[in-house]
Parts: structure tokens; sequence; C-alpha cells
């Protein structure tokens, strides 16, 4: 990195080389890092790839999932893993005097999100949520997003609607929920801080008919990223909104045809998984390589013969994506006619099977990863 020339009369103060420079800034923690980025563009640089090399000796360690009318409480390790050192059943939570029925929602850098009801059949004004550490067992009780924003004008009922968790350790200890909505021809955002401790709400700025809350999403550079397709099309793109629910950014699909059936972080870059249409005889992988330019590169593909034994599938019939690995190049799918989860590794074009014989009756429509952050 260049110094600044020193000025007349003034000593000159020798600047650190490279080396030393990363061995200085490594040592600190990184909120404080961070706070570095504005120095320039070269420290911004040097600390973005310091922060991608700590998270990728970071491993995930496995999925949440549930069985029956109870969609927590079971958990699958990877390969080579060990399941973490916890009360899988939550014990913590559903001991506690009011806390009835709950289900796992969403996860996010080892936090995890349920939904709670104290009567399975109250509506879903009555729903509220809770956020908690399964490690620590420390957990805060989130209030229904209905009975807190008043402004609301699209209270209906019945809407189609999923909540996310959005949790960056890195950056906050706070955390935040994004609910997405939409009912006939009106959407909406719900965003709750944990800071404020209060729901607000945003009508949509993009006016979609569908939102595709089965491709999942992704948070990448502080922002939430998921699918939905154009107006009187059915061609896909992905909206990029802030934690406040207020839409930054449209990011084109690769290329003009296919379906995206999936959306997600790893490696630090937001990655793809297209089919050609709900009928799948192959899968393509990519990955956004240029972020500000929208650039995408095909990283894999795939057919259905090498994952799943079969020449064609239906997308959400016969199987559904899952996850991609954060840190390495596997991607995770549920295979809905035995109830089995996978994994695809890309650089060896190997599937290995996650889940025992035992497992088979499980259901696995909603999972949730949990890594060590």
């Amino acid at each position: 990195m260049d110094c600044p020339e020193p000025k007349r009369n003034e000593a000159a103060v020798a600047c650190p080389s490279n080396d030393a420079l990363e061995e200085i800034l490594s040592r600190l923690r990184a909120k404080l890092l961070c706070r570095f980025k504005c120095v320039s563009k070269a420290w911004c640089s040097l600390i973005a790839d310091l922060l991608r090399r700590r998270k990728s000796l970071q491993t995930l360690q496995g999925f949440f999932y549930g069985s029956g009318g109870e969609n927590y409480g079971h958990f699958t390790d990877l390969p080579g893993g060990s399941a973490p050192p916890f009360d899988h059943s939550f014990s913590f939570l559903t001991q506690q005097v009011g806390i009835k029925y709950i289900f796992l929602l969403d996860s996010c850098n080892g936090l995890l999100l349920f939904g709670h009801r104290e009567d399975p059949d109250a509506t879903v004004d009555s729903l509220g949520y809770i956020v908690c550490n399964p490690t620590t067992e420390q957990w805060v009780a989130v209030p229904s997003s209905r009975r807190s924003t008043g402004s609301d004008p699209f209270e209906f009922e019945h809407d189609s609607s999923c909540t996310f968790l959005i949790f960056d350790p890195d950056a906050s200890s706070e955390f935040k929920l994004l609910q997405l909505w939409h009912v006939i021809e009106d959407a909406g955002v719900r965003t709750y801080s944990s800071e404020s401790g209060a729901w607000s709400y945003r009508e949509s700025e993009w006016m979609y008919l569908v939102i595709r809350f089965s491709a999942g999403g992704a948070f990448v550079n502080g922002m939430f990223h998921f699918v939905v397709p154009r107006n009187n099309n059915d061609k896909d793109q992905i909206v990029v909104i802030d934690a406040e629910g207020k839409t930054r950014k449209i990011i084109q699909m690769p290329q003009n045809s296919g379906f995206l059936a999936f959306v997600g972080l790893s490696q630090g870059h937001l990655h793809c998984i297209k089919s050609q249409m709900r009928e799948v005889t192959e899968l393509s992988i990519w990955v956004l390589e240029d972020y500000d330019t929208g650039e995408w590169v095909l990283k894999h593909t795939v057919s259905t013969l090498e994952l799943f034994g079969r020449t064609s599938c239906k997308l959400h019939f016969h199987f559904t994506v899952v996850a991609v690995h954060p840190y390495r190049n596997l991607v995770f799918f549920h295979q809905l006619w035995n109830k089995k989860l996978i994994s695809y590794d890309m650089d060896r074009r190997e599937v290995c099977p996650l889940c025992s014989p035992q497992d088979n009756n499980i259901d696995m429509r909603v999972l949730c990863t949990l890594g060590n952050s």
C-alpha cells in the first residue's frame, strides 16, 4: 500500500508492510475490523479477504428437521461430523410456561427462528416468534407482526407469507426478522428489529403476483435476496431488499430462459440453481462473479440421472433444493419420494445420502442449517 508523502518539517512515519499489516488486522475482532474498511480501497479489499478466510475455517454442522406434527428436535450431521452438544428436543423452550406449540422457520449464523402459537387452532393473528441460540439456550420472544403493525392496510386473516431471520455477528449482536407476503395482487414487507423491539410495515415496491418462497433466500452484502417472477411472464429475477424492507436492486437471472429453483450464498458469492422448467432433466449451477455488474458464470451442470437415478423429475413434487454449502462446492437436496436428504459434491460429481433408513418417515418440508459462528 502506498503511504502519503510526509509534510515538510514533519518526521516521516513508516507504514507497515502488507504482511505486517495483515498480521495486525488479523488479531482484531470482526466487528472492529469492519470499521477499518473505510480507510482505503486497499484496506477494504484486505479486510474482506481476511473475513472470508476467517469464515472458511468455520464448518457447517448439519440440518434440523421435523417429524410428523413436530417439525423440530431432529438433527442430521454431515459426513465426518458429529451432533452439536445441546438438547435437540429444545426442552429449554418447550418447558417454559406459555410456550406450547413451536415449529422451525429459519436459521442464520447459529441462531434459529421458531414460529409459536399458544393454541394450534388459533388464527394467524396469534402467531408469535422465538429466536434462540441452541448452544447457549438463550432465547427471546417476538410478538405477532399482525398485532404490532397497525398501519398495515392489508391485515387479511390468511395471506401467503414467509418470515426470514437476519443475523450477522460480525456486524452486530442484534437480529432482525423480515416477513415477505402477498395476497391477490398486493404484496408487502414487515420487519422487526430486536434493537427497537417493534415491527414496521412497508408496502411492496415490486408488486409481483407471486413471491417464490420455495426458492429460499440469501443474506449477502447486508441485503436479503429472494426470487420473484416478472410480471405477465415466466421469467424469474432476484429482488434485493435491505433489512428495513426497502428495495435496493434487481438482479436479472443468467440467460433468458429457465426456472430459478434456488438462490443461496456460498464462498462469499451469490449462487443460483436453474432448471429448464419444473419438469427437470438437468440442473445448472451459476455463481454471481461480479455483484456490481450482475455478471453470472456457469459453475456446474448435473443431470437428474446422476443425482436421483431418474431421467426426469418434477421440482417440488419429486425433489427440492435445500441448501448450498457456505464454504464448499456442495449442494443439498431432499428426495420427496423417499424423504431422504442427500448431498452432491460438484468437485467429485458424487452423491452421498445423509439420512439413515430409519428416518424414512420424517417430514423435511422445513430444514434449517446450523453452523459454527
